[in-house]
């Protein structure tokens, strides 16, 4: 029986890190695209005022 819950704590520990990483991704992945946003719209801007 000791074996089973060790085990199973472990399978709970690593499901927490797991989701702790794809939590990281995510936030990772949202400050990239917001960053690319920010980029594309002063590209625009340039190009807006190149052409003027």
């Amino acid at each position: 029986m000791s074996v089973n819950s060790r085990s199973l704590d472990d399978l709970n520990k690593q499901r927490r890190i797991s989701e702790d990483e794809r939590k990281e991704e995510r936030e990772a992945n949202a400050v990239v695209q917001a960053t690319r946003r920010s980029q594309q719209t002063g590209d625009e801007r340039h190009v807006e005022r190149n052409a003027v």
